[in-house]
């Protein structure tokens, strides 16, 4: 009864055997494809030196950063600058092209004075929103500090 029930379990196995290969490699293809289809899933957020609000980007769309600054007190969200005009005082200052949908801001902070430090082109650069210049900083902006949270 042994050998038979072996036979039987060895059997149904080899016939329900069959290659995945090619579903896996459809999904693969899926995935790389649909990521340029999902926004909002990649968000970096930038914290506060008092943990009183943050600054985050988020991919807003194909080619389309976007950087907005939450006060955690009140929950208030708003755009964490001009994107127009700090592009265009970034170009000028830097003498490199930036675009306004696209930033290359590796790191971010917004100061309580409204004085956006920030780090692109591999140097830290502070955006006065009073004069709306940019001009180098030799002090950089705060390293993004992540949370994490366990369940």
């Amino acid at each position: 009864m042994k050998f038979f029930t072996a036979i039987l379990l060895l059997t149904s196995l080899v016939a329900s055997a069959r290659d995945i290969r090619p579903e896996i490699a459809k999904a693969e293809r899926f995935g790389r494809g649909a990521s340029s289809l999902v926004f909002h899933i990649d968000v970096r957020p930038f914290w506060s030196a008092d943990g009183s609000h943050l600054a985050y980007r988020v991919d807003a769309g194909r080619d389309e950063q976007r950087f907005f600054q939450v006060d955690l007190i009140t929950g208030r969200k708003d755009p964490a600058f001009d994107h127009e005009l700090l592009a265009k005082a970034l170009a000028k200052a830097s003498g490199h092209e930036a675009d306004a949908k696209r930033l290359q801001v590796d790191q971010l902070e917004v100061t309580a004075d409204g004085t956006v430090r920030f780090r692109a082109f591999a140097k830290s650069w502070r955006w006065d929103l009073s004069s709306r210049q940019v001009s180098p900083d030799n002090l950089p902006p705060q390293e993004s500090r992540l949370l994490y949270c366990r369940a």
